[in-house]
């Protein structure tokens, strides 16, 4: 959607769904964050209670919350799929979020039961005419996110004095300048999009196709300087529309290449699922499963690049739970299993991780977005098939990698934020060559759409 255009859509959306919601929404859109976590609190006690469920909805969108307000939704019509009101509700949250399409199903739904009262039919037919005008069978969303980064080890070179090497006498030797661990900073950009098709086959039936694209440039290691760009297709559909709306699941293709110092590093195909469910008002699921096989470029300074190729494993699972209606923990598990050429390649790598995020209203009156501070933390523990024998011939190499993250999100319009982040990573590994650690600091501007 073009920009304006967007924005004029959302600023009409959100019109709708302050001005004719409910009488109940003016005094809801001047409560304070702590109105909606008490209602919140009330929610888990008395989750059977529609009432009270609107009522927590309508706050924390008034908040700008609109995604514990479409999770509310969502958990009702999980109670009771025929719940009309409720998909009246979730068709203006939606537009208001500049998702149309879902927004026009929601509302149709609601509009085809004959025992909708007649002042909801008129609210849901006023927010169906305005998706229309602002959508096709197509739906763009993505961000844009560029910055400057400083490291006191951009290059993750090892801690040691002396590293590994069978060649050399004894089996050691002092560390290589050009491998040393050096202080550098880069500009980078990071940038995502969402395309999303609508089959008109039967609810949230569309073709999703996802890409990001990557580009980083440092000061001094220009060896380090890389582009990336990954994408996936296909189609996501609620499986148990009436049962499990808040389900979705989608297969799909996938790609991806990378360059590194100027020339071609590595391409990547294959495929997978992913799936998303909304449980309840407090936990979501997000999940997904991929096979893909890793294709590394030979070029002169990486002549045996090719040992490395091979296919390799993922699955994830993250899952997030609302404290209250302003904070909320995630915590992720991954396991990954990399198959190469040459055994000392391949590995497995069991990861877990852990956020906490904290949304806040700004502390200037003259900001209107909100603010967000996120604290994250991830361990990840590798193991090697085999030694390396152009390293050590008797040690298999084992890597523990512990890192920490301190964000903080300063909203400066809905769709800008300011990203001031500082984090810490730390490489534990019985092959010193590869034991290190880096403090970074980052500033970057974000911007949604």
């Amino acid at each position: 959607m073009h920009q304006a255009s967007g924005r004029r859509l959302r600023m009409a959306s959100v019109a709708i769904l302050f001005a004719v919601l409910s009488p109940g929404l003016a005094a809801a859109q001047t409560a304070s964050g702590s109105a909606a976590d008490a209602l919140f609190q009330e929610v888990l006690q008395r989750p059977d209670d529609v009432d009270l469920s609107l009522r927590y909805a309508e706050a924390a969108a008034a908040e700008g919350n609109y995604e514990a307000a479409v999770a509310t939704m969502e958990r009702l019509l999980l109670i009771d799929g025929s719940l009309s009101v409720a998909k009246v509700r979730l068709g203006l949250l939606y537009l208001a979020m500049q998702s149309p399409l879902t927004a026009s199903r929601y509302l149709e739904d609601a509009l085809a039961d004959p025992t909708l009262p007649d002042q909801q039919v008129e609210i849901a037919q006023r927010a169906l005419d305005q998706a229309r005008e602002g959508t096709s069978r197509h739906e763009w969303s993505g961000s844009l996110y560029f910055g400057l980064r400083w490291q006191t080890n951009a290059n993750s070179g090892p801690d040691e004095d002396a590293i590994r090497d069978a060649s050399a006498p004894g089996g050691t030797l002092a560390t290589p300048a050009s491998v040393a661990g050096r202080d550098d900073g880069n500009g980078f950009v990071l940038g995502s999009v969402r395309h999303q098709f609508d089959l008109q086959a039967q609810r949230f039936a569309v073709i999703d196709t996802r890409a990001v694209v990557y580009g980083t440039r440092y000061i001094e290691r220009g060896e380090l300087d890389s582009e990336a760009i990954r994408a996936s297709t296909g189609p996501r559909f609620a499986p148990l529309p009436d049962s499990a709306p808040g389900l979705t699941v989608r297969p799909f293709v996938w790609t991806e290449y990378v360059r590194l110092d100027g020339s071609s590093y590595r391409t990547s195909f294959g495929g997978g699922i992913d799936g998303q469910w909304t449980v309840d008002p407090r936990l979501l699921l997000d999940w997904s499963l991929l096979v893909r096989y890793n294709d590394f470029a030979v070029t002169g300074r990486r002549p045996l690049a090719n040992e490395r190729d091979g296919l390799s494993f993922e699955g994830q699972v993250d899952g997030y739970y609302a404290l209250t209606g302003s904070q909320v923990i995630s915590t992720g598990a991954a396991l990954a299993r990399n198959s190469a050429e040459k055994d000392f390649n391949s590995y497995t790598r069991g990861t877990l991780a852990f956020t906490y995020s904290y949304r806040f209203e700004p502390p200037f009156e003259f900001v209107v977005a909100p603010w967000r501070l996120s604290v994250s933390a991830e361990g990840s523990v590798t193991g090697y098939d085999a030694p390396d024998p152009v390293i050590d011939p008797a040690s298999t190499r084992h890597d523990l990698v512990g890192t920490v993250h301190v964000t903080q999100e300063i909203g400066l319009a809905d769709d800008f934020a300011l990203v001031l982040e500082a984090g810490y990573e730390r490489a534990y590994s019985n092959i010193p060559n590869y034991d290190y650690d880096n403090v970074s600091g980052t500033v970057g501007i974000r911007y949604r759409f």
